[in-house]
């Protein structure tokens, strides 16, 4: 079962990449600057911009929720300080284990720049049936 979530707004702003480089220790000199090419890993600084009525995992116990992947996919140069980017998220995919017990959902984010999709995130989830 797919689903769109929405779409949202997601500025890349200098301070942020900034504070976000030094707290994983990237020294590149490309992720310096005012113009710094964003890391890989960047695209989840996203999640903060995201409304929470568009949250595409609403409704599940985050306590039952364990991150089990996270993919990110660019195409061309990673975007730069700067750029605001839209950002669509949906459901891409769920299913059950054989058991029954264990719920997976994949989460993709597509990230534009005007049309162009410029990177993707997919993130899967699994959920945990609670103890009897």
């Amino acid at each position: 079962m797919t689903g769109s979530g929405g779409a949202y707004r997601f500025p890349i702003e200098e301070g942020k990449v900034q504070e976000f480089v030094s707290a994983v220790g990237a020294r590149h000199p490309d992720h310096q600057g005012r113009d710094a090419v964003v890391p890989a890993t960047f695209l989840m600084a996203s999640a903060w911009w995201r409304p929470p009525e568009e949250f595409a995992l609403r409704g599940m116990d985050l306590t039952r929720v364990l991150h089990a992947s996270q993919e990110f996919t660019y195409i061309g140069e990673p975007p730069r300080a700067g750029t605001e980017l839209t950002v669509d998220t949906r459901i891409e995919r769920q299913w059950t284990s054989s058991s029954g017990e264990l719920h997976f959902t994949t989460v993709l984010d597509e990230f534009r720049d005007g049309h162009r999709v410029v990177a993707s995130a997919r993130m899967t989830v699994v959920i945990r049936e609670e103890a009897s």
